[in-house]
Formats: C-alpha cells, sequence, structure tokens
C-alpha cells in the first residue's frame, strides 16, 4: 500500500495548546524579541518562525478564515521561502481561487525545492490541463505515476484531464478508480462524477452524486451550483430554485473573493434560467442582472446573457399576463444586456419597452440606461433624444437630469447643461455624496452651487 505523499495540511506540531489563536501581532511579537535580544536570526530560527506561522494556518483553516490563512502561509514564506509545505499549500489555495499564475509560481517553487513532491505536480498538472496544455499535464502525471502508482490523487487529477479534454467516459472510470482508493476522504469526487455524468446526458445519476456532494459539504457554494443544473437539466426547476436559495442566501454574508463572487453570478444565472421556465419573467430579468453586476467577464455569466437575448428578443404580448407585463420584462432584460457588450439587444429591447408604453415609474430609469449605452458607443445626439423625450412624461427623477447635463456638457451646450444640475440639487432630495459630485460638475463649469 502506497502512503499519501506530502499532503497538507503540515503536521508541525503546535507550539502550546493556545497556538490556534496565536494573530498577526502575537506572531510578529516572536520576531521582534529575537532582534530585541540580539539574537542572529540564523536558519533554525527562521524555520521555528516559520512553523509558528504554519500551525496558525492550519488553525486559520480549520476556523474557515480563508484570510488569516493566506497571510500566515505568506508570512511563513518571508520567514523560510525554502519551506516546500507552505509552497505547496498557498499554490493549491491560489489554484482553488482561480489564480491560475500565482498558482503556478508557488507550485513550481515547491517542486524546486522538493522535486518528488507527488501532490504539487498533480496540483500542476491540473493547471496546465485547465489551458489545455495536455502534453505538460501528461508529463507531470506520467511522473507522479512513477512516484506513486497507487496514490487515488493520481487518477483524480488523470480524471480531471481527460474531462478537460472532452474524454467524458475515460474521466467517470478513473473517478471510480480515485473513489474506490481514496475511500470517500474527497468530496470532491462526488462533484467530479457528477459533472461527468451530466456530460454524458445521464441526469439520475448526476443527481445522485451532486446531491452528495451538496450534503457533504453545504458550505461550498460549488455543490449548489452544480446541483441546480443538474434540476434544471431533468426539469425540476421549482427544486433548482429552493437549492440555489442557499447559494444565494450566502451573498449576504459578506462573501468578497473574486471565486465567491463568480459563483455566486453563476447561481443567479441559474435562476434566471430557472424563474424564465416557471414564467416569471420579471425574476429572471432580474435575477440575471445581478449576475451581470456581480461577474461581468463571467463565462458563465456571459453565456446566460447570450442565452436570455434570445428568449428576450422572441418575446411577444401573447407571452404574459398583460402588456405591463410585457413591457416590465422587456425593461428588465434591456437593462441586463446593458451591463455586457451585447449592445444591439439591449437598444432593442429598450426602445421597446419605452415604444409599447412602460410604466411612468420606471421610464426615467429605462431611458438613462439606454442614453449611457449611447454615450458607450459614442452616440451623444441619441442619447440626448432619448433622455429628452423621455422628460416629457416620465417621472420627475434627479439621475435623467443630472444625465441629461452630461450629455449636454459633451455637446458644448454647457449653460443649459448648469440649468439641469441647479435644478437637480433644488428639487430633490439627495444624500451628500450626490450632491457632492453635482456640485463638482457645477464648478468645472465655472459655477457656483446653490
Amino acid at each position: 500500500m502506497v502512503t499519501e505523499p506530502l499532503l497538507m495540511p503540515p503536521s508541525t506540531p503546535p507550539i502550546d495548546e493556545k497556538s490556534d489563536s496565536l494573530g498577526p501581532g502575537g506572531l510578529s511579537l516572536i520576531a521582534a524579541m529575537a532582534v530585541v535580544l540580539g539574537l542572529q536570526v540564523g536558519l533554525a530560527v527562521k524555520a521555528f518562525v516559520s512553523n509558528v506561522y504554519l500551525v496558525n494556518a492550519s488553525a486559520a483553516e480549520v476556523e474557515g478564515e480563508q484570510d488569516t490563512l493566506r497571510w500566515s502561509l505568506e508570512k511563513a514564506l518571508q520567514w523560510n521561502p525554502a519551506d516546500y509545505r507552505a509552497q505547496h499549500w498557498l499554490g493549491a489555495l491560489h489554484k482553488e481561487a482561480n489564480e491560475s499564475d500565482r498558482a503556478a509560481a508557488s507550485l513550481l517553487n515547491c517542486l524546486q525545492l522538493a522535486p518528488n513532491h507527488v501532490s504539487a505536480m498533480l496540483e500542476l498538472s491540473e493547471l496546465y490541463a485547465r489551458t489545455r496544455d495536455f502534453e505538460e499535464a501528461d508529463r507531470l502525471i506520467s511522473r507522479a505515476a512513477e512516484l506513486a502508482p497507487g496514490y487515488w490523487r493520481l487518477h483524480e487529477s488523470t480524471g480531471f484531464r481527460e474531462g478537460v479534454a472532452g474524454n467524458h467516459r475515460r474521466a467517470l472510470k478513473e473517478f471510480e478508480r480515485a473513489q474506490k482508493l481514496s475511500r470517500g476522504r474527497s468530496n470532491n469526487l462526488a462533484h467530479q462524477m457528477a459533472v461527468a455524468y451530466l456530460a454524458l446526458d445521464d441526469p439520475s445519476m448526476a443527481l445522485a452524486h451532486a446531491e452528495r456532494a451538496a450534503e457533504n459539504e453545504p458550505e461550498d457554494l460549488r455543490h449548489h451550483v452544480l446541483l441546480a443544473k443538474v434540476l434544471l437539466a431533468i426539469d425540476r426547476p421549482g427544486v433548482a430554485l429552493d437549492v440555489l436559495s442557499e447559494a444565494l442566501d450566502a451573498r449576504e454574508s459578506g462573501l468578497v473573493t473574486e471565486t465567491e463572487l463568480v459563483m455566486i453570478a453563476e447561481a443567479y444565472v441559474l435562476s434566471a434560467e430557472a424563474h424564465w421556465v416557471t414564467g416569471r419573467y420579471g425574476q429572471s430579468a432580474e435575477s440575471l442582472q445581478v449576475a451581470t453586476q456581480l461577474a461581468p467577464s463571467s463565462e458563465a455569466v456571459l453565456q446566460g446573457v447570450r442565452n436570455a437575448t434570445e428568449r428576450a428578443t422572441g418575446m411577444t404580448p401573447a407571452s404574459f399576463e398583460d402588456n405591463a407585463a410585457y413591457t416590465q420584462a422587456l425593461y428588465s432584460f434591456g437593462k441586463a444586456l446593458a451591463a455586457t457588450d451585447d449592445t444591439g439587444p439591449a437598444i432593442s429591447l429598450l426602445e421597446a419597452s419605452l415604444a409599447v408604453g412602460l410604466a411612468r415609474s420606471f421610464r426615467a430609469d429605462c431611458a438613462v440606461t439606454l442614453a449611457e449605452v449611447f454615450i458607450r458607443l459614442d452616440r451623444p445626439d441619441d442619447a440626448l433624444q432619448v433622455l429628452q423625450d423621455t422628460r416629457r412624461d416620465a417621472a420627475p427623477d434627479a439621475m435623467l437630469d443630472v444625465t441629461l447635463g452630461d450629455v449636454l456638457v459633451m455637446k458644448g451646450r454647457e449653460a443649459e447643461a448648469r440649468l439641469h444640475y441647479l435644478e437637480v440639487l433644488l428639487r430633490f432630495q439627495l444624500d451628500p455624496e450626490t450632491v457632492a459630485q453635482i456640485e463638482g460638475k457645477l464648478v468645472s463649469l465655472g459655477a457656483t452651487a446653490p
């Protein structure tokens, strides 16, 4: 039997029973004491301090404190750049966060320090597979197989490589081997197997593995998003929405990393699809708007926008309960598309919503959104026209007048722009930040705020 080679987290014993409470202040004090006492900070002391940071990293991982975990690993490497354990661990974190360049740098550093580090080889092979550099991925997998032929992670990485290459049956076989060898120690395998079964058009098996992954790690957003995909594939949009509610609620908990934002955005895209299938077009558009705000460059979000474009451009009043619902859907989808580069469909939908009787309370925001698209396309005349036309019949709106002033400045009509800015300050109750912005516009035009 092959012993698992060099796995994280590091097994450095704790300094004392309170080591998990060490923070940046306490850890820095260790280094400060060494200087104050006049000690020569040699290799032994550096290694000692580095190990303390690794202990703190282990505690942070248990507590789910990702920022402290990264900070601890980075500090460990500052003290001892030759610590291959920290290099590997940090590389794995970067890889998980889709920070490919940083991940590759840390993993390559690890392999320079420990050339036979099998786990680092496999992590790096998956990075190469992501970029479809299969030759380099295969080289690393082959080397890992020579060193640890019975290691379950070897089959997991091979399966990942085959899945990226589109060989889903081969991928599934490798995942099954990994699952048998790992004895259930990797929940990620259930996730990967669900992906493979979904690609092989076997939704029942995909559902079983996706449910297991979500049940075993309910805090992992990836599993909820995948489970929702499977449920949509088997025409269960209502259940998919229930599952996604957990992922969408997580957005309120202050998640801030780019990877988490992309996952939340993908959840909103799936929510948009589920709402559409159940006939809730307004909610579908709102979900898509949130997705484009969170991660406008995400491929999953962009694909969701493309799908929405096809659906929305084919909408007719017959699809809705009444004309108000129809115009609201046109406006909502147009606003979502306006946040992307699909400006043509966005303009068509927004113009249509204004033309067929969008509710007065929404007309100003619709016109501002449309004008902003025109401004991005260097079409100030069209922006000016839609704002002036809408101002005549829309409810009074501060942003419409401010945007109208901005367009007038672009057209060289500064005197008219000043009047609009002044009117906004006199007519509307605004927050201090907005007031300061408008006053800044007036000052740039040589005017004084009232």
